[in-house]
């Protein structure tokens, strides 16, 4: 749980602290080297996918090599985000880097580069802690950049797929994509099994707060600030945030994902970005 009106029960999507960065970082950098594959069909979803993939990156930290190489390695993976508007602009979720950092270690994205692969230094120059959103500044070349859907409600039904970083080398080292569908757009709020548990927070957040994409996917840590786009057309309708979770009675600190994703609606990206200023606007 993170205090950005998460609910505890939409529990947000980072990692477990065990894990291991230094193989991480090895692994993804040579994994985004040789990442390139078969062309797909036109207008397909593995022509989308191929076609996003160079705009999704890894969120985490470096810090100094221990013997004083001056090499950096990763000391964390976080998340993930994509790239948008002038290509220097990372879109990720606020809980993914707001996190305190020791002096030595310093927010970066891995991203794919021409011939390779990189190591992107980034800064946090906005935020919006009701929707869980943040853009990074980062350093370098351009990334190629996602365009951003209209602000229309998507239908229940929607076809939909996400390309993020889950568990970190569990799944892959490369963007793992996987697709669902929209189940309902319905208000952030935590669920309760009967009407007279409804406290009062809940139904502040009914009639106050704002609305979410419930996505019947599945959503993993490592997922939170991945684009979710149409399953028909590269542009990003959401940003993933978190998923829905229940605590095993039996096992303490234990629970099982039940395969429920949540994600903010792109409009809220959008007037995000617009409080940069006009030139940061996605045309």
């Amino acid at each position: 749980m993170h205090n950005y009106n998460l609910p505890h029960r939409y529990q947000s999507l980072l990692l477990p602290k065990r894990f291991n960065p230094a193989l991480f970082v090895a692994l993804l950098l040579l994994a985004l080297h040789r990442s390139a594959g078969a062309a797909p069909s036109p207008g397909s979803l593995p022509d989308i996918v191929q076609s996003i993939s160079a705009s999704v990156v890894a969120v985490g930290t470096v810090r100094p090599s221990p013997r004083g190489q001056g090499v950096p390695f990763a000391s964390r993976y976080m998340g993930t985000g994509f790239s948008l508007a002038d290509g220097t602009l990372i879109a990720t979720s606020l809980h993914v880097v707001d996190q305190a950092l020791p002096p030595e270690e310093r927010l970066v994205t891995f991203t794919r580069e021409q011939g390779g692969a990189g190591i992107r230094s980034a800064e946090l120059v906005a935020s919006d802690p009701v929707h869980d959103l943040a853009l990074l500044r980062i350093a370098g070349t351009p990334v190629p950049p996602l365009p951003l859907a209209g602000d229309d409600t998507l239908a229940a039904g929607t076809e939909i797929a996400f390309s993020g970083f889950p568990l970190g080398v569990a799944t892959g080292v490369i963007p793992v994509t996987h697709r669902g569908i929209v189940a309902a757009t319905t208000p952030l709020a935590t669920p309760v099994a009967r009407s007279e548990q409804l406290g009062a927070a809940q139904l502040r957040a009914i009639r106050d707060g704002f609305s979410v994409y419930q996505l019947d996917a599945l959503a993993l840590p490592g997922h939170s600030g991945s684009p979710v786009f149409l399953t028909s057309k590269p542009a990003v309708v959401a940003v993933l945030m978190g998923s829905l979770k229940v605590g095993l009675p039996d096992v303490a600190g234990e629970s099982i994902n039940l395969g429920v994703g949540y994600a903010v609606p792109v409009k809220h990206l959008r007037a995000l970005l617009q409080d940069l200023g006009p030139a940061e606007e996605r045309r």
